[in-house]
């Protein structure tokens, strides 16, 4: 966490040293320090990448190629994917570990996980995600979403496991297609909502749905957002129905996300 390193370019300027003292930037310019020395060779010097969107207990790095099974439909490859994970062993820590291991060594400091959690797996995978970023301690940070994968309405006894996660210390609450994937936008999201409104976590949801269709859905999102008083812990992963419609309904889209 103590270090000198010689001979690098902050954000691509000029060549310069850099003081690291328990684990901070401490100075920059020439200096004499009774740490461990790094000549960077002239390299560019950049802050820590940031992945906000991963699947850490379903990859497969590290083990055998498996080919492409599923349908080209989202509730195929959802389907495929749970019917498949046992014959995988997954959720593991061990190909977790794996990922992160390769990620830190290009550059990554940060990873947001999408992590299953369904009736059938419990809470297994969020017990598989941390232990991999346990392993990794003092290298990356490792946020997770307990995230309904298989849908939250439709699938009794999700809910609940969803709340459990937040409550074990999960730093957000996930949410998938609120009517193309689960059939019920306000249910959902209220349900959604309600989670991080007594929990005080943030929300992270993946919206695939399309057209007037997702773009409603994310007007939904920006109104719960507002009157909880949750703004800057609210994200929208793929958010396809920002395209596909009108310029100017889009402005006011954009202009209500960034509010």
């Amino acid at each position: 966490m103590n270090l000198l390193l010689r001979n690098v370019r902050p954000g691509g300027g000029d060549p310069t040293d850099v003081l690291v003292r328990d684990g901070r930037i401490a100075g920059f310019g020439p200096t004499e320090a009774d740490v461990p020395v790094e000549d960077g060779g002239g390299a560019l010097l950049l802050p820590g990448l940031v992945d906000a969107h991963c699947h850490l207990d379903k990859t497969l790095w590290g083990l055998p190629w498996v080919p492409n099974t599923s349908g080209s439909v989202l509730a195929d490859r959802i389907s495929n994917e749970q019917r498949r994970r046992k014959e995988f062993g997954l959720p593991s820590p061990e190909p977790a570990a794996a990922l992160l291991d390769t990620m830190i060594a290009n550059g990554t400091s940060f990873v947001r996980a999408h992590t299953d959690v369904d009736p059938e797996l419990g809470l297994s995978g969020i017990e598989a995600v941390r232990e991999a970023a346990a392993r990794h301690r003092g290298r990356v940070t490792v946020e997770q979403v307990a995230f309904p994968q298989g849908g939250l309405l439709t699938r009794p006894g999700t809910l609940e496991l969803l709340e459990r996660a937040v409550a074990s210390g999960v730093e957000n609450v996930g949410g998938i297609d609120p009517a193309g994937y689960d059939r019920d936008p306000r249910g959902h999201l209220d349900a959604i909502f309600d989670i991080a409104a007594r929990h005080g976590c943030g929300v992270d949801l993946h919206l695939h749905d399309e057209g007037p269709l997702g773009a409603w859905e994310i007007e939904l999102v920006i109104e719960r957002t507002k009157a909880l008083g949750l703004a800057g812990k609210v994200a929208i992963g793929h958010a396809f129905g920002i395209c596909g419609i009108p310029d100017a309904q889009q402005d006011r889209l954009l202009e209500g996300l960034a509010e």
